[in-house]
């Protein structure tokens, strides 16, 4: 998964990664050989879904938990996430009980050169 030009929801607006890596950061970093591992943290609402969730939200962007749920009609389940990177670090309490994270671990780290 490329890193999006921003994080801020195409529908709302709310920026759902402060201080997240964005696709032309990441692009100038990956030239000059850096590498730089960001922190998540409790604000953010980064996560992956399934390509039919994505085609049901008609959208391929940037949308906050609230904004895509609203698209499809109904509350995320954690059959709807990917086992993709994004959705093993840590996130809003919304998102992490969409992902059946409720008191399970998840990750503070994203490195944004994956993919």
């Amino acid at each position: 998964m490329k890193n999006p030009k921003h994080w801020n929801c195409v529908d709302c607006g709310v920026n759902t990664a402060k201080g997240g890596p964005t696709e032309e950061f990441a692009r100038r970093k990956v030239k000059r050989g850096v590498a730089k591992v960001w922190q998540a943290d409790k604000t953010w609402e980064v996560y992956e879904v399934n390509p039919q969730v994505w085609k049901a939200a008609r959208c391929r962007s940037v949308l906050c938990i609230g904004c895509i749920e609203q698209r499809i009609g109904r509350r995320l389940t954690p059959a709807d996430f990917t086992d993709g990177e994004l959705n093993q670090i840590v996130g809003t309490k919304r998102l992490s009980d969409r992902k059946g994270f409720r008191g399970k671990r998840e990750f503070g780290f994203l490195n944004p050169m994956f993919g």
